[in-house]
């Protein structure tokens, strides 16, 4: 028996149709059954019991792919780690989740073997409500938390993310590129298992260059591809413009873009320049991720709910409610309030009935009694000549909370004072102004405002 998150992945493709393809080979939905379950059984003859968690930390790959489902199968609970994690973070991270045994991508491979004896009914738990995924947060503001996301959970995003795909016009005939880790809830439960769900073919990128992603759409006739804001970003760089050509994405429809918030001018240069048209989805880890998701034509925001979930506002924070919502912390209190969700980030409606993100509760700055949110400065300063890319963070100037804003790119800090001093409220205006060479980010996009922050000093620079 197939756990549930498999039976929901494999039930949309004919089997002799292709399932996965990574630069190793390609798979066909009948071969990637066979090899999740070899690598159940494998994984059960190793000692692996139900309930126990199991850390996989491999590049995005066919075999990540057959391993996750392989542990799944054998009933066991997966945490996926990001194959870029120190030995220390890595140490730190099973010890959080309790995991005792790690699989690395040579491990992965040899599960493909098989067992040494027929088959068996797999142990893959009947309990929707177990857990299947010992999420980490993504921390950008704190010490990442193990988020519990059951079966029930994660099969109902997928659902509900088939169905919001279906509804901007993902055809199952497609090809679609996935260029970011399958570690990250995002990589893991839309670009694999919501597109394997709805029948498609999906084109792993284990490692993101703007050449290798351009090529990718031209050899595979992609017409779907997922991105975050800092792949968006690279294609709008000058740096990459000789790598890639509008030809090589003349069959690509839409880009849909996630894991954090993505800027509406760096949308509209990036869409233009390839001729596609590029949306933004909207959720997090502690949702399996998916709440929200615009639909094609709409302004740029996160868009509308998806099917079955509920929103409120509470005092400016957006709350949700719905299926596909967490069971908690593990080790820790959970992130509920009587079933819903605050997501700490604060919203406004755009006017075809979507919402946007202004900023985040726990990031806003506190400046002489105002609320400033950093997000809104963030798209004020973008739009300025000269910044590549920004963030803004909470520093200190005399003794006093201000925003700090870091850019990258040849505008120098008076012209960024200048620029943001002629367009919003005085009280809004950054008070301190810092070149740097990068922004500090997660892999998916969002910004390390901790990080920021440390750097913070008492002077422009």
């Amino acid at each position: 028996m197939h756990s549930p998150i498999t039976q929901e992945i494999l039930s949309g493709g004919d089997p002799e149709r292709p399932a996965l393809s990574d630069p190793r080979g390609r798979l066909a939905f009948r071969e990637l059954r066979a090899l999740i379950e070899a690598s159940a059984l494998a994984l059960r003859e190793r000692g692996v019991r139900p309930s126990e968690a199991v850390a996989l930390q491999t590049p995005s790959s066919v075999e990540f792919a057959t391993a996750f489902h392989g542990i799944l199968g054998a009933g066991a609970t997966v945490v996926p780690l990001n194959p870029l994690l120190t030995e220390e973070e890595t140490r730190r991270a099973m010890q959080r989740t309790g995991a005792r045994l790690r699989i690395d991508a040579p491990t992965a491979r040899a599960l493909h073997a098989g067992a040494s004896r027929p088959l068996s009914p797999s142990p893959a738990t009947e309990d929707p409500e177990a857990t299947a995924v010992l999420a980490l947060s993504s921390g950008t503001t704190a010490e990442p938390k193990p988020v519990m996301l059951s079966h029930r959970a994660l099969s109902a995003n997928i659902r509900q993310t088939v169905s919001a795909l279906r509804g901007n016009g993902l055809d199952p005939g497609w090809s679609v590129l996935a260029p970011l880790p399958l570690s990250h809830i995002y990589g893991l439960n839309v670009l694999l298992h919501s597109s394997l769900a709805n029948g498609n073919h999906v084109v792993l990128m284990p490692r993101f260059t703007p050449r290798a992603f351009a090529r990718l759409h031209a050899e595979h006739h992609i017409g779907w591809s997922y991105v975050a804001p800092p792949i968006v970003a690279a294609l709008d760089s000058e740096d990459y413009s000789a790598d890639y050509s509008a030809e090589d994405f003349r069959h690509t429809r839409v880009m849909l873009s996630g894991a954090a918030d993505l800027s509406p001018d760096l949308a509209r240069r990036v869409g233009e320049r390839l001729g596609v048209e590029i949306i933004q989805g909207y959720g997090m880890t502690e949702a399996s991720p998916v709440t929200h998701m615009m639909r094609r034509g709409d302004p740029l925001g996160i868009g509308r709910p998806v099917d079955g979930t509920e929103t409120r506002i509470v005092g400016g924070e957006l709350w949700v409610r719905g299926p596909q919502l967490c069971s908690g912390y593990l080790g820790a209190p959970g992130p509920l309030v009587e079933g819903w969700l605050p997501t700490g980030d604060l919203v406004a409606p755009t006017p075809d009935g979507g919402l946007r993100v202004t900023g985040r509760t726990k990031e806003i700055i506190k400046y002489r009694g105002y609320q400033v949110s950093p997000a809104e400065l963030e798209e004020v300063i973008a739009a300025c000549p000269g910044v590549r890319d920004v963030a803004v963070a909470r520093g200190t100037l005399q003794g006093e909370e201000v925003p700090h804003a870091f850019v990258v790119g040849t505008a120098a800090p008076a012209e960024v004072h200048e620029w943001v001093a002629r367009r919003v409220a005085p009280y809004k205006k950054v008070r301190r102004v810092t070149v740097v060479e990068s922004i500090p980010r997660a892999a998916t996009g969002k910004i390390l405002r901790r990080r920021l922050r440390e750097r913070a000093g008492d002077a422009d620079e």
